[in-house]
């Protein structure tokens, strides 16, 4: 292995992770894009049940009534991948490290 990365550059292993690096942004910038739409239209799709709750409720326009918190993962599924990349001193190592990865996953 290279430690620090800085020692890999030039190197064919340096190359492919620079291509998965870029590839993992990518991924990660169109599934962000992809969750700020959901959300927009989770939001805008809500403004009218909340006004027609409201209006069922019969409650006063002072008070306010919201939708429940919704939770994202996005950021965990990055990390995760971004984990799977790293460079290791030895395939076994990164072997070792996938399979335990795997291992508290399924947990």
């Amino acid at each position: 292995g290279f430690y620090p990365l800085i020692n890999a550059k030039g190197t064919l292993l340096y190359t492919k992770y620079k291509e998965a690096n870029c590839k993992i942004n990518s991924v990660t910038e169109k599934l962000r894009w992809v969750q700020l739409t959901k959300v927009i239209h989770t939001f805008y799709n809500s403004i009218n049940i909340i006004e027609i709750a409201r209006q069922l409720s019969r409650k006063a326009v002072t008070e306010v009534l919201t939708l429940p918190t919704i939770k994202f993962k996005l950021q965990e599924y990055t990390t995760i991948a971004n984990m799977l990349f790293k460079l290791f001193e030895s395939n076994q190592a990164q072997v070792q490290f996938i399979s335990t990865l795997a291992q508290l996953c399924y947990l």
